[in-house]
């Protein structure tokens, strides 16, 4: 069952939409030609080597040159038909060897026994293995590996010594995004450290990372509705939005702050805040969306790389600039009933 394996895999893979190149992994060493000299005959062969230099041009043909192609040169092999009538063994057994200072067939002197391929044995820390390999073509690694694993799981039997392990690109992607999500949840630490330092309340802070999280909603909306996949690039421009998002919203609280120490009402402070805070944040989106617009839109060479990246972050100002100068006010004006309003010093 272990032995069917890779094979079953690979029969999944290659029924997976954009899945090309499919091959299973196992490779045959062979068929191996064994030729023996009955013992009668053995002082009638001078050395094994120099049969088996006799016999070896009708089983590999005599290289007789080589054909240039580009930077690569390719040997030319001169190969005598055989008989479609004969077996290969056949074949081997009229080959003429000189034998006892005459040329004899090798049949009359020796035995030729083919043996059948043996399959190859890698190890992988100490343990065999198969590596069942494929490449991806007009599609995502995400989707197309969740529906590798789905039908995996539900059509490949394995006894219990064995198990199945996903390597190659995958592997890394999925390496690289708990880095990045360590990252985000780093900057998200930080920003919240930042918040209540400086603003000395749970509320605001609190409010604050709403708007942040609600923006990030923002950025998976682009990508769904760009067609981008959410991989490392797109990852790295969320990451980037939180810090874009944290600062202007920072900023707005600080307005909002302000009004209260003049003693304004904390719906008026809200209201005042988010005008003063209009143009920045409004200039900010407008100068982000049309600098990204041309990556986001595919234009230019080399832009497919970085599509993803531009489709989140502009995903993410759209979003925020609603959030920022409506909801995060809004939320202010709600949470200003805990707010201390007395000027500082």
């Amino acid at each position: 069952m272990a032995d069917a394996a890779p094979v079953e895999v690979a029969a999944i893979l290659g029924s997976v939409r954009g899945v090309v190149d499919v091959r299973d992994g196992i490779v045959v060493s062979g068929p191996s030609v064994t030729i023996a000299p009955a013992l009668a005959s053995a002082s009638a062969v001078r050395s094994a080597s120099a049969l088996a230099a006799e016999v070896a041009p009708a089983i590999g043909g005599v290289e007789v040159g080589s054909i240039a192609r580009g930077a690569r040169s390719w040997p030319i092999r001169v190969v005598m038909p055989r008989p479609a009538e004969l077996s290969g063994e056949d074949v081997l057994e009229q080959v003429p060897v000189p034998a006892g200072g005459g040329r004899v067939r090798v049949g009359e002197i020796a035995t030729v026994h083919t043996t059948p391929g043996e399959t190859e044995i890698v190890r992988d820390n100490l343990r065999t293995m198969v590596a069942s390999t494929a490449r991806l073509s007009g599609r995502d690694l995400g989707s197309s590996m969740a529906e590798i694993q789905r039908r995996v799981r539900a059509s490949v039997v394995l006894p219990r010594e064995a198990s199945i392990q996903y390597a190659g690109m995958w592997a890394e992607q999925q390496s690289s995004f708990r880095g990045l999500a360590g990252v985000a949840l780093a900057a998200l630490a930080l920003v919240l450290a930042i918040l209540l330092f400086s603003f000395r309340s749970w509320r605001q802070s609190l409010a604050v990372l709403l708007v942040v999280f609600a923006s990030l909603a923002g950025v998976f909306a682009a990508l769904h509705v760009g067609r981008a996949a959410f991989n490392i690039s797109s990852f790295v421009g969320a990451i980037m939005m939180v810090g874009i998002v944290s600062e202007n919203a920072y900023f707005l609280v600080a307005a909002h702050r302000a009004a209260l120490h003049r003693g304004r009402t904390v719906v008026e402070a809200a209201r005042e805040a988010a005008k003063r805070r209009a143009r920045p944040v409004l200039m900010t989106t407008f100068a982000g969306v049309a600098a990204l617009a041309p990556l986001a839109l595919g234009l230019g060479a080399g832009s497919a790389l970085l599509k993803p990246l531009a489709i989140a972050v502009v995903g993410g100002f759209v979003t925020s600039a609603f959030l920022l100068l409506i909801v995060l006010p809004s939320l202010l004006a709600g949470f200003g009933g805990g707010v201390e309003t007395q000027p500082e010093t």
